[in-house]
């Protein structure tokens, strides 16, 4: 199957902008991140110098230290899984706009257990019937998805928006 060259660029706008709109948010949530990291340092070094300057018990700056730490942690756990899945979200859109005006060679390339799994994803049933002695697909249900790409007419200022 090769999608409409207009099909192709619709889906090819909406996913760079899909992709654009996701890189600003994850920007924005990594610098979230990044200035509470500083601010949890900055408490981290407030609690040292309190014990140190016996201004709180020892115990209690240590309670601190401990609660801090962990927040710490988890802090830099959330920035490193923001940061794989941003390059993760990056590199299935390229795929994606790589494989779009190539799905039919990708399909004909294919070995028979992927064609198998193309057809499932973009038909729901294929009757096959027979002509000449020979087999010939009659007529197909198409996916909801497929028959949304084939046949939507695309407003000026639609966007496509992938979940």
């Amino acid at each position: 199957m090769t999608l409409p060259p207009t099909t192709i660029e619709t889906l090819r706008a909406g996913l760079e902008a899909d992709l654009e709109q996701y890189t600003r948010h994850s920007h924005d949530e990594l610098q979230r991140i990044k200035r509470r990291i500083d601010d949890v340092n900055r408490q981290r070094r407030r609690w040292a110098d309190l014990a140190m300057n016996d201004a709180v018990p020892l115990d209690i700056a240590k309670e601190e230290q401990a609660s801090l730490a962990g927040q710490l942690v988890q802090l830099q756990h959330q920035m490193g899984s923001l940061t794989d899945t941003n390059e993760d979200h990056a590199a299935v859109i390229h795929r994606a706009l790589a494989t779009l005006e190539r799905c039919g060679i990708a399909y004909a390339e294919a070995q028979p257990q992927a064609r198998r799994e193309l057809n499932r994803s973009w038909f729901d049933r294929i009757f096959v019937d027979v002509e000449h002695g020979e087999p010939v697909i009659d007529s197909a249900d198409r996916t909801d998805t497929l028959e949304i790409l084939t046949t939507a007419k695309v407003g000026a200022r639609a966007r496509v928006r992938i979940s």
